[in-house]
């Protein structure tokens, strides 16, 4: 069990880009968004709910239009997270599949 240990540790310190950081800043949300950002809420919320934050997270819409099945947020950390929309932007959000926002 140890060398199964010792073995995994080894790995991970060899391969960092296995290990994931937490979230923390700002990140913009828009189908033109290019990597750290996102593309759609549903990938922010995925990332929030797998990754997890180190520090307060915001995330800016920039799109006028959102269209997204219902998604669930599953964090439960201290740091507080926003969505809120950027600068001179009012996006409407839609909400497709059985649920409703």
């Amino acid at each position: 069990m140890l060398k199964r240990l010792s073995v995994l540790l080894a790995l991970w310190c060899c391969f960092p880009a296995l290990s994931f950081a937490q979230l923390a800043g700002t990140y913009l949300v828009g189908a033109a968004q290019v990597a750290p950002n996102y593309t759609t809420i549903a990938a922010a919320v995925a990332d929030l709910n797998l990754l997890g934050t180190s520090a307060p997270v915001t995330f800016l819409l920039t799109d006028a239009t959102y269209s997204t099945a219902p998604v669930t947020i599953t964090y439960a950390g201290l740091n507080l997270v926003t969505f809120s929309p950027q600068l001179a932007t009012t996006p409407i959000i839609t909400g497709t599949g059985s649920s409703v926002f």
